[in-house]
């Protein structure tokens, strides 16, 4: 396996930064419609906001998942091929 360099790591870190904060943005500016559509006070906001968190969450697990695939898949030398049928 390759080691990261410093920048890299700060890019990734970064990068679950800003997922985590958009998708909570997201979930407000959504709760913000639903709100001045319905007229339901600040439920909406809190369930704008939630929904957010647990989106972001789940973007940044897919983020985890993909950067260790090709971080393992970085220490394979040999190339891969696919099977003649």
């Amino acid at each position: 396996m390759r080691e990261l360099t410093i920048w890299q790591a700060v890019a990734i870190s970064t990068q679950f930064g800003f997922v985590l904060a958009a998708s909570v943005l997201v979930g407000l500016g959504l709760g913000l419609l639903v709100d001045r559509w319905t007229h339901v006070g600040s439920v909406a906001y809190l369930i704008g906001a939630l929904l957010g968190m647990v989106s972001g969450v789940f973007s940044i697990v897919k983020l985890i998942n993909i950067f260790l695939r090709k971080k393992s898949s970085a220490g394979d030398d040999a190339p891969r091929r696919r099977p003649q049928a």
